[in-house]
């Protein structure tokens, strides 16, 4: 799974909207399954809130947010919310 063009997606959203955030983003906590320690929830206070700032309801998985786990049905949801995890902390890591 290589989530890598979403995730630029969303960042460059970020970069827009919010200058900054990667300095908000606590890489140790982050968990992109938990509402309060995803990206949005970092930057926003919530997931929800952040969708609703930015105004992508319904689009979170296109910028790498979220994931549509019906695209994966072998694979349960934590495996896959791990990895976009990891990925994320990766594109943090090498765009600092």
């Amino acid at each position: 799974m290589d989530f890598s063009d979403k995730i630029k997606k969303g960042a460059a959203l970020l970069d827009t909207q919010r200058p900054g955030w990667r300095e908000r983003i606590n890489t140790d906590t982050l968990n992109v399954a938990r509402g309060e320690h995803c990206i949005l929830g970092q930057i926003y206070g919530g997931f929800g809130t952040g969708l609703d700032c930015l105004d992508i309801s319904g689009q979170a998985a296109d910028y790498g947010f979220s994931i549509r786990t019906l695209k994966y049905p072998d694979l349960e949801s934590t495996t896959l919310y791990g990895e976009l995890t990891r990925q994320w902390i990766e594109h943090l890591e090498n765009n600092k």
